[in-house]
């Protein structure tokens, strides 16, 4: 499982991201399609993950792993609709993103830090 230009997609139902001795292990796809990753924290070759759906399990010591490593993360619904975006300290930007009108930098309530729609990181 490889990302591609630094994003990881996921989608299927059963998905699973998690981590085990300190590697980040994403699981995810239907049937004899299912496919299984593992990235280190030294070259995890990740620049944000987009889970694609609403079946499956994400770990809060994997949502910590990301944020250590300034790895972005998406929820989308199969309508489209952001469920939940998240990024670490070393990605701090709320201006434009487009889905949030009341971001003003703090530390809590501001939806669209760290995962702009544009963003570079």
């Amino acid at each position: 499982m490889a990302a591609r230009s630094g994003v990881l997609a996921l989608s299927g139902y059963g998905l699973s991201i998690k981590v085990e001795r300190g590697h980040l292990v994403v699981e995810d796809g239907l049937g004899s399609a299912r496919r299984r990753g593992r990235f280190s924290r030294v070259t995890p070759g990740l620049k944000r993950i987009v889970v694609f759906g609403r079946s499956g399990a994400v770990s809060l010591d994997a949502l910590g792993w990301l944020h250590d490593l300034g790895i972005g993360f998406a929820q989308i619904d199969h309508e489209g609709e952001l469920i939940v975006v998240g990024g670490s300290k070393s990605q701090e930007r709320c201006e434009g993103a487009p889905w949030t009108s009341t971001c003003r930098g703090e530390w809590r309530g501001c939806a669209g830090r760290a995962f702009t729609a544009d963003s570079k990181a």
